[in-house]
């Protein structure tokens, strides 16, 4: 029987980490967040200094989490024997707080893959200030292997947050960019949660009402950032994706894109986007009825066929409307980028994200589908 998880507690709602109760958790913080963030917090400080909480913060996180992230953060975090870890910010601040709670001292990250890992850490509060990563909910956290330029899908128990604070009030200052990026990256973790051979009843509910939200909603959360109705709906359907994909698993889309950005660091979402209607029109046909029965779902009629050509329709006017670059006009090298493919799709295969996918995916298909992006 398919088992189904979630964080202990999700609390969500608009404007409430200001007062949230965080004494419960002990008496010294350690917040990880990123050099943006760290100035627009003071809300969380002055609630810290409120309930007579003490902190320090670390705000090393770039763009794409690394190993050696994890490794300083572990390394403060401990030195200043702080109680529980505030992760606050995008889905690379969430990934490394999970990492850094969790790896013993002298663990290497990349002794922690492939095997799920169950262990204890510290209390891990996460608060995602934007919207689409999921990481929040999800019992898998990313990071670059600096020494493979590998990015590695780690899972397990350990990395399930204590607790996720889902404020949608935090992710209404999003540049357009990255709204884009983390939408289409919860679509990605919707579709791909949806068509996995992973996929179950309690999975494909939370699959199903993302997608509806998404495709609502994201046009005018990037048209129109002010507008706190979309946002806070895009909020909620990060969550669902979120929880939908920790279940179900991601498929061929995710495994592809993880090379991309170690590689060319390339934001998360963005290769995600870049690769998802291609991928998922190449794997459609192996699960048509599947394929057919989400876009039933999601109110399209007409055959089977009529159906997934919609499905794929929407996802070229989602790209569309969001301002996706191609490769090429990301400003990868694509004489580098040819060089690279096979590498990146045994980099692929050895994540296992795309055996999860309905099609039986061999290394060949993913060295083709890297092949018609040249």
């Amino acid at each position: 029987m398919p088992n189904f998880t979630s964080p202990t507690n999700i609390v969500t709602g608009q404007n409430f980490v200001k007062d949230y109760d965080f004494s419960q958790y002990g008496k010294k913080a350690f917040i990880v967040t990123d050099n943006f963030f760290k100035d627009k917090i003071d809300y969380l400080y002055n609630n810290l200094k409120k309930q007579e909480i003490s902190y320090t913060i670390f705000a090393e996180i770039g763009q794409e989490p690394t190993d050696n992230i994890v490794y300083a953060a572990t390394k403060e975090y401990r030195k200043e024997a702080c109680d529980f870890i505030i992760a606050i910010g995008g889905g690379s601040v969430i990934d490394t707080a999970k990492l850094a709670a969790v790896i013993k001292d002298n663990e290497k990250v990349a002794d922690l893959f492939p095997q799920p890992v169950d262990r204890k850490h510290i209390p891990l509060i996460a608060i995602p200030t934007t919207a689409g990563t999921g990481s929040e909910v999800t019992q898998f956290t990313i990071i670059s292997d600096t020494t493979t330029d590998t990015k590695l899908l780690l899972k397990g128990p350990a990395f399930m947050p204590t607790v996720a604070l889902v404020d949608a009030e935090l992710s209404s200052s999003m540049p357009k960019s990255l709204t884009a990026a983390t939408g289409l990256d919860a679509f990605t973790h919707a579709i791909e949660a949806f068509t996995s051979r992973k996929a179950q009843p309690l999975s494909d509910i939370f699959a199903i009402s993302a997608l509806k939200k998404i495709i609502k909603n994201l046009p005018e959360a990037y048209n129109n950032g002010s507008n706190k109705e979309a946002r806070a709906e895009m909020s909620l359907a990060a969550l669902e994706a979120g929880i939908a994909f920790n279940n179900a698993s991601v498929t061929i889309v995710h495994g592809m894109s993880r090379p991309l950005g170690a590689l060319y660091h390339i934001p998360h979402g963005i290769s995600n986007a870049m690769l998802l209607e291609k991928c998922m029109r190449y794997v459609s046909p192996a699960g048509k009825d599947r394929f057919a029965l989400l876009a039933t779902e999601l109110g399209y009629e007409g055959s089977a066929d009529e159906k997934v050509e919609k499905l794929m329709n929407v996802i070229t006017e989602l790209c569309n409307i969001c301002e996706i670059p191609s490769l090429k006009e990301y400003g990868v090298d694509m004489v580098s980028f040819e060089r690279n493919i096979e590498k990146m799709a045994n980099d692929a295969m050895a994540s296992g994200s795309p055996q999860n996918c309905i099609m039986d995916v061999k290394l060949e298909d993913v060295i083709r589908l890297y092949k018609s992006y040249l």
